[in-house]
This record gives C-alpha cells, sequence and structure tokens, in this order.
C-alpha cells in the first residue's frame, strides 16, 4: 500500500500552509522511499534519491540533515522532521511524491511531487524543502545508480569529478583497513580538478590527513569543511577536538561554542567547553559552562566532578576538594568512589596530610567493599607519592599477589631510576598524541627531560596547569614529586 495512502489526509494537508520549522537545529531524517515502480532496474532509487536530498540540504543554515537506516534510528538521532515518500511510473515517467513530517507531533507539513530523471525530479524537491539548498554533484544518472549500488570504481568512471563516490569509496579502504589503496584513491579523487562538492573535497582532505597522520593537514581541512557545514555539530566538535589535541585552547573554546549553538540539546558540548576553558585558565567562564551543563537531565554529578578538574588543574584545590565532595555525596557509587581520591589529593596539595589521609582511607574503605583487587597498590601509591617510601615498599612487599604481578612490577620501577622515562624525541611524541586531560604523567616526565635538556622556558609551561590524579598508573606515585621539583625549578607562574 502506498505510504500516502497510510498517512491521513495527505492530500488535503498537501495544499494547507507549512507550519513553522522547529526551533533552534532542525534536524531533517531522510528515510528510505517506498518503490512502488515493481522494476528492479528502479531499485537503486530508493535510497539514492533521499540520500540525494541529505547532501543537497547538509550545508543550509540550522538544518542537519540525518541518513537514517530506520525509523526508531531517526528517533535516536533526535529528528525534528521526518522525509519520506515513494515513486512509481506514471504515464512512462517515474513520478515522486514526498512528504515532510513534524518528528515530534506526527503532523504533515509539506508535500511535494515531481515527475521524471532522478537527478531533477531531487532538484525540485530538494529547492522546495530549502530554496537554499544545493544542487547535486553529478548530472549523471548512470553513475548516480553505480553509487547508490556501491560500485564506487563504476561511478567515478562515468563521472570523475562524482564526489560522494570518490569519497565513499576512500572511506570503504580506509575502514577495511588498506590504508595505502585508500590514500591513493583520496588523491586521485583530489587531483580532479572538477570535482564536486566543496564537501566532499574538504572531507577526502581531512582523510588523506588522518591517513598521512597530517594533524596540521587535517586541522585545515576541518576546518574548511566546518565553513561548508555550519549547522552541523559533529563538525564543530571534531574541529574542537583537533584544537584540543593541538593545544589551541581558545581555538578550541570557539569551536565547543559553536557546536553548542548549533545543538544546545547535546549536554557534552558544555562538558567539554568548560573544560577548554578552564585549560585557556579561564575559571570563570568554565564555571559557567559547567553549572549549565550540570543542570541537563542526568548531569549533575558528573559537572560537580568536572569543575573540580577544572579548579584542580588551575591549582584551586580548596574549591577542588568542595566540588569533588559534592560529587560524592550526590552519587558515592560515582566512578568507583574516584571523586573522594581526587579530593584526598587536592587536600593534600592545598597542605594539610592529616586531612588527605583521612579521605583517602574514606576511598580504600570503599573500594574494600568493592572487593577491589588493587586495594593495596592503591594504598602503597598514596603512600608513596605523599613522601613515605618506606612504609608503601612494606605494604607491596607485604601484600598478597596482585593481578598479572603489579605489586613486583610496581617496586621494580620505585627501584629503579631509569625506569622513568627520559627519551626527549619520544616524550614529546607522546606529549602531542595524549589528549589534554590525560596527560598529566607523560607531561610531567616531559617537561623533566627538558629541563634537564636546559629549555627551562618550555618546560615552565608545561607545568603551569597541575595533572589530575589517576588511580592506575605505574608511573602515577613518581608524578607529583617529579611535578613539583621541575615547577620548583623553571620558576614561578
Amino acid at each position: 500500500m502506498k505510504k500516502a495512502i497510510l498517512l491521513l489526509g495527505l492530500a488535503a494537508l498537501a495544499a494547507c500552509s507549512r507550519t513553522s520549522a522547529p526551533r533552534g537545529l532542525d534536524r531533517l531524517a531522510f528515510l528510505r522511499f517506498d518503490d512502488l515502480t515493481g522494476e528492479p532496474p528502479f531499485a537503486w532509487i530508493a535510497d539514492a534519491a533521499p540520500g540525494m536530498l541529505a547532501r543537497q540540504l547538509s550545508g543550509t543554515a540550522r538544518t542537519l540533515a540525518l541518513s537514517p537506516n530506520t525509523l526508531s534510528d531517526a528517533y535516536l538521532q533526535h529528528a525534528t522532521r521526518l522525509v519520506h515518500g515513494y515513486f512509481e511510473m506514471r504515464a512512462g515517467k517515474l513520478h515522486f511524491e514526498v512528504q515532510v513530517e513534524d518528528a515530534v507531533r506526527h503532523k504533515m507539513l509539506q508535500t511535494v511531487a515531481a515527475d521524471g530523471d532522478v537527478v531533477a525530479a531531487m532538484r525540485i524537491v530538494a529547492t522546495a524543502l530549502q530554496p537554499g539548498a544545493a544542487a547535486f554533484a553529478s548530472a549523471s544518472s548512470d553513475a548516480i545508480a553505480a553509487w547508490a549500488k556501491g560500485d564506487y570504481a563504476a561511478a567515478v568512471k562515468l563521472d570523475p569529478n562524482f564526489g560522494p563516490a570518490w569519497l565513499k569509496w576512500s572511506e570503504q579502504l580506509a575502514g577495511s583497513g588498506n590504508s595505502p589503496e585508500a590514500l591513493a584513491t583520496a588523491q586521485r579523487a583530489l587531483a580532479q580538478d572538477g570535482l564536486k562538492s566543496p564537501s566532499d573535497r574538504a572531507q577526502l582532505q581531512v582523510l588523506t590527513a588522518n591517513l598521512q597522520h597530517d594533524p596540521t593537514a587535517r586541522l585545515a581541512g576541518l576546518h574548511q569543511l566546518e565553513q561548508l557545514l555550519p549547522a552541523d555539530p559533529e563538525v564543530h566538535r571534531s574541529v574542537a577536538n583537533a584544537e584540543m589535541q593541538a593545544r589551541h585552547f581558545p581555538q578550541a573554546v570557539a569551536a565547543y561554542q559553536a557546536a553548542v549553538a548549533a545543538d544546545p540539546s547535546d549536554s557534552a558540548f558544555l562538558n567539554l567547553l568548560g573544560y577548554a576553558q578552564a585549560f585557556s585558565g579561564n575559571m570563570d567562564q568554565a564555571r559557567k559552562a559547567f553549572e549549565e551543563y550540570g543542570r541537563m537531565p542526568d548531569q549533575g554529578v558528573n559537572a560537580l566532578d568536572s569543575l573540580g578538574e577544572a579548579l584542580f588543574m588551575n591549582g584551586n584545590f580548596k574549591d577542588a576538594e568542595q566540588s569533588f565532595l559534592q560529587a560524592h555525596a550526590k552519587n558515592p557509587a560515582f566512578l568507583g568512589g574516584e571523586t573522594v581520591w581526587k579530593a584526598a589529593h587536592a587536600r593534600w596539595l592545598a597542605g594539610d596530610l592529616p586531612g588527605a589521609d583521612g579521605l583517602a582511607k574514606q576511598f580504600f574503605d570503599q573500594r574494600a567493599q568493592m572487593h577491589d583487587s588493587l586495594l593495596d597498590w592503591h594504598r602503597a601509591n598514596w603512600l608513596y607519592e605523599t613522601g613515605r617510601r618506606e612504609e608503601a615498599v612494606a605494604v607491596l612487599t607485604n601484600a598478597a599477589p596482585l593481578p598479572g604481578d603489579l605489586g613486583h612490577k610496581q617496586l621494580a620501577v620505585w627501584a629503579d631510576p631509569e625506569s622513568v622515562p627520559k627519551n626527549l624525541a619520544e616524550l614529546k611524541r607522546l606529549y602531542e598524541t595524549t589528549a589534554p586531560s590525560d596527560d598529566g604523567i607523560v607531561r610531567t616526565f616531559y617537561a623533566a627531560a627538558l629541563l634537564q635538556a636546559g629549555q627551562r622556558e618550555e618546560a615552565r609551561k608545561l607545568v603551569a596547569l597541575w595533572p589530575l590524579p589517576k588511580s592506575q598508573d605505574a608511573l602515577q606515585a613518581l608524578m607529583y614529586p617529579a611535578f613539583q621539583q621541575v615547577r620548583k625549578a623553571a620558576g614561578p607562574h
């Protein structure tokens, strides 16, 4: 049965005026069309037609084009409008009926009909849905048919400038692990002077940069893609993540702000924005971001933990402890009690070791109730990093065997000064490829190596922010003593 018959009052609704689009980001889900032709040669159109529409509307302001596999997927992707339809043969020509439905109210908003070749028909539909829609990348129905069937080699042979096929082909090769062939294919695509469209070229540039391990070129491609797809929050997220990885924190702030503006409903963007602002040293703005994040559903505890980490990194240990303990009070099971572990470190670094021991004991007691097999290791690490090294060694020496022989491995690390990483080039590589939120250990020893090499100013920059405590790393107990030594030797901040 035709979908038009199943949707009540379709013909009448088509004559009505269109309702206003949902506020904020308009997430259009383009669903598979129903094929009513009964003719196998046209079967490819069912997927190709909505795919073409999605691509034509993907660069328009405030519109995010989604291509879910099912209706359920559309709702999981928070679609605000559903675009579906069917096609059939009428008087020897293809006839398309496309409907736009409000995904929340389940009311029809618009119907568009078009006849003839799929390229021309979808151009009519796209323009009716959004007057600013871009043209599709190819004028060749045969190339589009090959693309829709997954025969990308045939598609680009028929139309060498067909960007969507080049992109899919390159991505398919990369996804299968054939990086050399994926790189060669992407480079062949980029060599086409008339490659369509600009967004495909930008995505191919990003893919090429990934395959060549070139973060600078990747970031340049992402910035270009950001300009071409201003409504896509995931593009902004990718830009922001790349800027964060490059330690370009003000630029990361701007990108996360763009992501929040594009999709205010995604709470993760606010959390990441807060961290970017904290890395920039702007704690007032970071606090505002975390507070707003905490008002989002089910994010109150994580927001307090995130705020605590931001305060900790910026050396505000007293307020950091308070935020960690507030998070723990709201949900003692959160992160297995690690909020108390971080609060203990904040109290210790603020100068109160007895009080810190009390908080550490609270963490150990909770881990004992959880039957944590690494409990003795946690205790020993706490003693070692806070200066009680003989006691730490005694705890591990007398402990029951730990998983993976961790006790003996940890004792070996403590006993051998050469176990500390010192290779400057390797530490630089690790630092540049480790996320800033997780770089405490490598950043500390990289700074120590720089100081040893006489690069005092570079070392000083690396210890401006305090590293976060990690509960499970063999070098954890060595990190804070080394960090404090470098910080003292490198000079004031």
